[in-house]
């Protein structure tokens, strides 16, 4: 048996490479085609997510048929790179020919493609089969992409090779080359997504328009400019400043607080993770990323100008529809509007859509309710100060009560008649009534 000294260096050999603490996205959509046996460059020169270093680069990239055109994947070449040629520019080679070898002078015949490059992946884009998924970068910067075919070694030249100290320019250029007449393709779209690292406890700012994916812990505060989005992995608990346009995403074990959290009017709070300090609301609430769960400890005060949006697509709580829980201490305000997005028919049931414990306390009234979904009627909604509100759509009964926080969804049978539809609709109201405040 080995001993674990001489054990040590394969295990660390074996490892995965260690990813960084932040990821910024850059995305473009330019769009454009690739001439007929010719090439195209799109070039941008970024703004720093202000750390020093690169230490990971993945791209996802988006390519098809240009307009009245056919696409072939086995004719293109394609290159990113970071610098300048004054500045001693880096390289990655990200297609060369993609399936093109001696048994396959032609290569791969795929029309379209919508994958992500990354080093970390098991298999090489020289070898993907199908026009989605992860895979590695081709790597043959030594092999002449007009060149005859040949038999397939992976190369070097990958997205590793971008990685390093930011260079002055902050330019970075992906090429996208067509090397056998015949066919053009369209560059869609492409993301680059760079990781890095701050100093523990070191504030950070998103940049405009980006974001930013917190995959460990963040104990500095961070703001976020304009139209900027984030996304937590873990415990945030320095300060979060939120502008308008922006998008704040926690994750299933990602934590905000303790300290007070304000999300400001034009900006999203979403997810499925636990906001641990008192939350007041003035733009957008939506749980999920598809229907979920968010949770808050410390109250959740719904502003005036805030939405809160919840889908509805059926009968389980977290998955077919979401919701916001309230644990812990504080108080649940009511308040703005209150926006129900269905996404499939519902059953009649009753939908929790808001929970609390005690001793938590609720006060407040949504100040309007609206419907998105294929309903023909415009809604008559009844409001009951302090209780809650009923309302009638298409074939649909619905009734709110602020107390348990409950919506009771009722269909209403095609045989029955106005009158009848009319006389649950009252009984909706006076059930209301009746509710404990």
């Amino acid at each position: 048996m080995k001993t674990l000294p001489s054990l040590l260096p394969l295990l660390l050999l074996a490892a995965p490479p260690v990813r960084a603490a932040v990821e910024f996205a850059y995305r473009f959509d330019p769009s454009a085609n690739i001439p007929d046996f010719g090439q195209y460059v799109d070039s941008r020169s970024l703004v720093s997510p202000g750390f020093a270093s690169i230490e990971d680069v993945i791209l996802e990239l988006s390519l098809a048929a240009a307009p009245g055109e056919s696409m072939w994947l086995g004719d293109l070449f394609a290159t990113l790179t970071h610098g300048t040629a004054l500045e001693d520019e880096r390289v990655a080679v990200l297609l060369n020919r993609p399936g093109r070898d001696p048994s396959a002078p032609f290569g791969s015949e795929l029309g379209s493609l919508a994958i992500t490059l990354d080093d970390a992946a098991a298999t090489n884009v020289f070898r993907l089969n199908a026009p989605a998924g992860t895979y590695r970068p081709d790597g043959r910067l030594s092999v002449d992409p007009y060149s005859a075919p040949a038999a397939f070694s992976p190369g070097g030249q990958t997205l590793g090779q971008l990685a390093g100290p930011w260079l002055a320019s902050n330019r970075w250029s992906l090429m996208v080359a067509d090397t056998t007449p015949g066919d053009t393709a369209r560059l869609v779209s492409w993301t680059l997504r760079l990781r890095g690292d701050f100093a523990p406890g070191a504030p950070v700012a998103v940049p405009e328009g980006l974001t930013a994916r917190f995959i460990a812990d963040q104990s500095g505060d961070v703001t976020l400019g304009s139209g900027a989005s984030v996304e937590f992995s873990g415990a945030m608990t320095g300060n979060l400043a939120t502008a308008a346009g922006g998008t704040v995403v926690l994750g299933p074990s990602a934590t905000l607080g303790p300290l007070p959290f304000a999300l400001v009017s034009g900006s999203t709070l979403a997810g499925t993770g636990t906001v641990t300090g008192p939350a007041s609301i003035e733009g957008r609430l939506a749980p999920g990323r598809s229907p979920g769960i968010l949770t808050f400890t410390e109250g959740l005060a719904l502003g005036a100008t805030s939405t809160t949006s919840l889908e509805i697509g059926g009968p389980i709580r977290g998955v077919d529809y979401d919701g916001v829980d309230l644990v812990g201490s504080g108080e649940l305000a009511y308040g703005g509007t209150l926006a129900l997005v269905f996404t499939a028919p519902v059953a009649s049931g009753t939908y929790h859509l808001f929970t609390r414990q005690a001793p938590i306390t609720r006060i407040g009234d949504f100040a309007l309710v609206s419907f998105d979904g294929s309903f023909a009627d415009t809604p008559q909604v009844v409001f009951t100060a302090g209780t809650g509100w009923t309302a009638l759509l298409d074939a649909y009964h619905f009734a709110f009560a602020n107390e348990s926080g409950d919506l009771v969804i009722t269909v209403i049978p095609e045989t029955a008649s106005a009158a009848g539809a009319l006389g649950l609709f009252a009984l909706g109201f006076c059930f209301l009534r009746r509710r404990p405040r």
